[in-house]
């Protein structure tokens, strides 16, 4: 089922339609998605379509880029983060405890995931960054 639904949404047709319309967070990746066509296909005036494509270009040369963080448990850490900062947006617990309770996740996640993992993980998109993958 998982492999059925990652072919439902990789496939041509959908992807143009998913980063056409934003509703599922699909970012352009696929080497069409650098030409202007496909933007103004979906509506796109052709010069803010081109500006797009051309910014999206300069930014895959960037010296100043950052990727999201992709090492193991990222989502856990985010959402490690997320609750704490909720708690504490609501009152429920002082922005320190929250803070507090959000690091000790944190370490648990690094105890099962391995530092030594996250810490090669990290370095590759560091490297990735600095255009130096």
């Amino acid at each position: 089922m998982a492999f059925d639904y990652l072919c439902f949404f990789a496939n041509e047709a959908n992807h143009q339609a998913d980063i056409g319309i934003g509703r599922f967070g699909v970012n352009p990746f696929r080497n069409d998605d650098f030409k202007v066509d496909v933007w103004t296909q979906i509506g796109w005036d052709k010069d803010i379509a081109q500006s797009y494509v051309d910014t999206l270009a300069q930014m895959e040369q960037s010296k100043n880029r950052v990727f999201p963080l992709r090492v193991p448990g990222t989502f856990e850490f985010n959402a490690a983060l997320a609750t704490a900062a909720a708690k504490a947006l609501a009152g429920q617990l002082s922005p320190q405890a929250a803070l507090d309770e959000a690091a000790k996740q944190w370490e648990d996640i690094l105890n099962r995931v391995g530092k030594d993992n996250v810490r090669k993980a990290y370095a590759v998109g560091v490297a990735m960054e600095d255009n130096k993958q």
